[in-house]
């Protein structure tokens, strides 16, 4: 979902994480949950590496580079990738995350073009496994260690088609609920390019305005858990039992994702949960989601009018 040019400006772009967790309407507000401490990219066959931090200098994170993770040129593999590294998360409960961040263009820097119908901007977002991406500028062998275990087996969390520029999120309600769960988890996601169509070798992403990527999110208060609802959606169905499934073991905050019972473990009693409420739905009233659509719309329209007027 293109949600236009949305820069610089975090409450707007909650606004369109909003829109784009339209399942999550029972939920009690918006927040930045995970603030970027670390960015970089790597290409041309990881030589080279380029890294951010925020207290570097002036717009340093301008523009970051996805490439592909195979790509021949004369009989050499050309690869690249970026890397987004998150801090400052939060230690509550999520009802969901939303990665947001913002695309330039496609095509090597100096020529790039933005994304169109024809020519879209194509990402593919990667979970980087036990790899700390802090650690892949400074060591050319564990960014090719990190290359070879995306290409034969990389834990996709989305892959996005773009046709236009501006400001996009994606749901990463389970990976970032994993991050809470693991404290030595490296809050890590890593962008790769498409390895076939020249036009989008090359995808630049970030902010002109310097703002890096972040995590927004609509978060649940304990109290507002409903029992046996694990997947946060506020209905308690067989994806409930998924959930638990998907996340045993874990532990953490009342509400993590898969503890069902509020306890703060994914454990057998959560299925026993799921079991006991099959069926319930939030006492929250859920407007329908076309009924949520207009009025999240509406509330992004106001929002850009009082920027224009100010």
């Amino acid at each position: 979902m293109n949600f236009g040019k949305i820069k610089n400006n975090r409450t707007m772009a909650c606004m369109a994480a909003l829109l784009v967790g339209l399942a999550s309407a029972s939920a009690a507000w918006a927040d930045v949950i995970g603030d970027c401490s670390l960015t970089g990219y790597t290409f041309m066959g990881g030589g080279s590496a380029y890294t951010s931090t925020p207290d570097g200098p002036a717009n340093q994170r301008d523009y970051f580079t996805a490439s592909s993770l195979n790509w021949d040129y004369n009989g050499t593999n050309m690869w690249g990738y970026a890397w987004v590294k998150f801090d400052n998360l939060t230690v509550s409960p999520v009802a969901g995350a939303h990665l947001t961040f913002e695309i330039f263009g496609i095509g090597a820097m100096g020529d790039a073009t933005p994304p169109s119908e024809e020519t879209p901007a194509i990402l593919t977002v990667y979970d980087p496994g036990v790899i700390d991406v802090a650690d892949l500028g400074g060591s050319s062998n564990l960014r090719s260690t990190l290359r070879d275990n995306l290409d034969a087996a990389g834990i996709v969390i989305d892959t996005l088609t773009m046709s236009a520029g501006g400001a996009y999120s994606i749901d990463i309600t389970d990976l970032y609920s994993a991050w809470l769960a693991d404290p030595d988890s490296n809050h890590g996601l890593v962008f790769v390019a498409p390895d076939d169509g020249d036009a989008s070798r090359y995808v630049g992403f970030g902010s002109d305005a310097g703002d890096a990527p972040y995590i927004s999110s609509v978060s649940a208060s304990a109290s507002d858990l409903l029992a046996g609802d694990a997947n946060r959606d506020g209905v308690v169905s067989a994806g409930d039992y998924s959930s638990v499934q998907a996340n045993f073991g874990a532990t953490g905050e009342p509400g993590i994702m898969g503890d069902a019972n509020g306890d703060g473990v994914v454990s057998a009693g959560d299925y026993s949960s799921v079991q006991a409420n099959f069926g319930n739905t939030s006492s929250a009233v859920i407007p329908e989601p076309a009924t949520m659509l207009l009025v999240s719309v509406g509330a992004l329209s106001l929002l850009i009018r009082r920027k224009r007027k100010g």
